[in-house]
């Protein structure tokens, strides 16, 4: 699966009230869940209303400037963004100005996160992250239960946490040798494709070579 931000343009977000500037890379990642009932999979629509409603409570009820989170994480695998990268979370207290708060939507005490999710979670926090300078290397991902008395994220999600602090496995690439030719950085199955190609036109005493690249 690819995985991308979505803008708050394209969720409908309101306009923040207010905000303070986040210093980078910053050194801890924080988790949370929406606590808000079990929630699935489903349509684009739905999962922007559910990010909606949060930024909604926490701007109306709890008169914050902006959802308190950084980010939020659909079952989907969709991943949203809130306070994004730049902007101090409001979700960790004591925490904020050196974190980013990741909120994961659905109850994680009644359901258990999706594969899509976490490995979305995984990109955002090791791929996009740090590969910006945004997030230290070495940085720690926690639950927001282990700074603060709460069951965030729920029991199901806090379990998954070792896995949260593992990158994604890099997919493997070939190039693709006949020659003097050489192709780019292919996957394995565009790679096959280029051979069966140029298998078509060559000439006797020629070798096509599919090589794998780190």
């Amino acid at each position: 699966m690819a995985y991308s931000l979505i803008s708050r343009k394209e969720w409908g977000a309101r306009d923040y009230r207010c905000a303070t500037l986040l210093s980078h890379p910053v050194p801890n990642v924080f988790i949370h869940h929406a606590a808000s009932g079990v929630y699935g999979v489903h349509p684009f629509e739905d999962d922007a209303a559910q990010v909606r409603a949060i930024q909604n409570y926490h701007m109306g009820s709890r008169g914050w400037c902006d959802a308190a989170y950084s980010f939020a994480i659909a079952p989907s695998g969709r991943v949203f963004v809130l306070r994004g990268w730049d902007r101090q979370p409001g979700a960790t207290r004591g925490w904020n100005h050196k974190s980013v708060a990741v909120c994961f939507l659905g109850d994680y005490n009644q359901q258990s996160p999706t594969t899509a999710a976490l490995n979305a979670c995984r990109w955002l926090i090791h791929d996009k992250g740090k590969g910006l300078g945004k997030v230290a290397n070495d940085a720690k991902v926690l639950g927001h239960r282990d700074v603060g008395s709460t069951a965030c994220p729920g029991n199901n999600l806090y379990d998954a946490l070792p896995l949260l602090r593992k990158p994604l496995a890099k997919p493997k690439q070939f190039v693709v040798v006949k020659g003097e030719r050489k192709t780019k950085r292919l996957s394995l199955k565009k790679a096959l494709a280029k051979v069966r190609e140029w298998a078509k036109k060559l000439r006797k005493g020629k070798v096509i070579r599919l090589r794998r690249v780190r």
